[in-house]
């Protein structure tokens, strides 16, 4: 198809659009990835290209685990069931999947569904009119997205386990307990901790039930 064909049919296509937007957790603010900031940059570059957003997707969720990525999968269904909405809006890259599974989940869109794919930071387009060397950057990408996220995952691992081996509880403090901010430490609760004793202490003498 020539330059000429693809303009042509890009101009034919429906100018409704979604927007989603994510973090990695709760309380991730990365510098200039803030969700306020992502829904910032994307209504303007729709804005810019003509397009009219009809609904937004934004929340914290992993790049891994089919009930971690509820946005990300509610986001898929919506835009195949509706096929005047044509065009799907991402921050960049590794905020629309850091994993092949998604990557091909996102080809589908842009293949079968004849989906056009935008990222509003890096001004750019995927679809089905796409080069193949565009296509490639698109793997290449995904791959150094997938490898920073192992890296992250493995860090964080070893960071844990070396708490662990330290005699530290490598995790959110459980009830009783309390997690210390300034010396990264676990503490008894002064407040929680004798109820909890006391539940312990009930339970063990066979006397009461579990209710």
């Amino acid at each position: 198809m020539n330059k000429n064909k693809k303009q042509m049919k890009h101009n034919v296509t429906s100018k409704k659009a979604v927007i989603y937007l994510r973090v990695s957790s709760k309380g991730q603010e990365e510098h200039g990835y803030s969700l306020d900031a992502q829904e910032k940059m994307a209504l303007e570059y729709a804005a810019k290209q003509g397009l009219e957003v009809v609904k937004i997707w934004k929340g914290a969720e992993s790049a891994w685990g089919r009930e971690e990525r509820a946005n990300f999968s509610a986001m898929l269904s919506f835009v195949k069931k509706h096929s005047e909405v044509q065009h799907v809006i991402f921050d960049v890259l590794d905020r629309m999947t850091r994993n092949d599974m998604d990557k091909i989940r996102i080809a589908e869109l842009v293949k079968d569904y004849d989906k056009i794919i935008h990222f509003s930071r890096d001004n750019k387009v995927y679809s089905r009119w796409s080069s193949p060397d565009d296509e490639f950057m698109i793997d290449v990408q995904v791959a150094v997205a997938k490898k920073l996220s192992n890296d992250i995952s493995r860090k964080t691992a070893m960071g844990m386990q070396e708490k662990a081996e330290q005699g530290i509880f490598p995790a959110c403090a459980p009830i009783g307990y309390l997690n210390n901010k300034l010396t990264k430490r676990i503490d008894i609760d002064p407040v929680r901790a004798p109820f909890i004793k006391k539940i312990f202490e009930m339970s063990a003498s066979g006397a009461y039930s579990l209710k």
